[in-house]
């Protein structure tokens, strides 16, 4: 079966060139701020415009905001290849570009990020069928919107590596005091990006440093990929999702524990129940 479908619309909902969706302060793809004790009374956008944020952290020095964002798939009836996933750096205020920008905050009708016909779904204006290219989803001179700057991306991840909770490393961490650690949860290929092949991303601790915006691995298996495909279950890294610094200074990890792809199931995801674990890190 085919439907048409808009932007911002619920799912089989046309809409026309130059149509206005009334925009909701409760939206998703946001970041909302809020006083506990009256949470409707004043609630607020602090910021907007991602595709899929995870985790949130506070350089409790700086009081730098910092975001970790799972970028664009290649699935769907708009999908992307995107060359990274973004850790950011939040600014009050901000549109952070989603749907027309990139993870790097690149726009999205730049060649390179094209997937192939045959994974598109056809595009139509005013009924009638123009292609299957991506353009912009939003007027953006229309709407009032100013383009995200890519000064805003704090660390550029290997695409499809899912970066997902983070935090600030505390002075204690001498060198490292001040860098952001990330947990990469690691990809879901193919169901999320058929091209992808059979490298893995992700599966690791990563730390950038904010004032240059170098990323590296700190904690990963020997090899790539997560341990339960390497045949060592419970031995090292399989899926890690938050990275936090605990009241002794240590470093836990939370990890899920085996996920693998079935495509027989509807997701086509199997977890496997008690294999998560929490690691800890100190330092010797």
């Amino acid at each position: 079966d085919s439907v048409l479908t808009g932007a911002f619309v619920p799912f089989g909902v046309a809409t026309e060139p130059g149509e206005v969706i009334k925009g909701v302060k409760l939206c998703g793809g946001s970041i909302l701020s809020f006083n506990p004790t009256d949470p409707m009374g004043t609630v607020e956008t602090h910021s907007w415009g991602y595709r899929n944020l995870i985790g949130l952290a506070w350089d409790k020095t700086t009081g730098a905001m910092y975001a970790a964002e799972n970028g664009y798939d290649i699935r769907g009836s708009r999908p992307v290849k995107d060359y990274l996933d973004a850790s950011l750096r939040v600014q009050k205020g901000m549109w952070y570009g989603v749907p027309d920008f990139s993870a790097g905050r690149e726009p999205l009708t730049l060649e390179k990020f094209e997937v192939p016909d045959s994974l598109q779904a056809m595009v139509f204006v005013s009924g009638q069928p123009v292609g299957k290219n991506l353009e912009f989803v939003i007027d953006h001179e229309a709407s009032g919107l100013t383009p995200p700057d890519p000064s805003v991306v704090l660390g550029r991840h290997e695409f499809n590596s899912s970066p997902s909770m983070m935090d600030v490393a505390p002075a204690s961490w001498g060198d490292m005091a001040g860098h952001v650690f990330i947990a990469e949860w690691g990809d879901l290929a193919p169901p999320t990006n058929p091209l992808r092949g059979k490298d893995p991303a992700g599966y690791q601790i990563v730390m950038v440093d904010p004032s240059t915006g170098h990323l590296q691995p700190f904690a990963r298996n020997m090899l790539p990929g997560p341990a339960s495909g390497q045949g060592s279950t419970g031995q090292g890294l399989d899926r890690p999702f938050d990275v936090q610094f605990g009241p002794d200074d240590a470093m836990y990890i939370v990890d899920y524990g085996v996920v693998t792809i079935d495509m027989s199931k509807a997701p086509p995801y199997a977890y496997e129940p008690g294999t998560g674990a929490i690691w800890k890190v100190s330092k010797k």
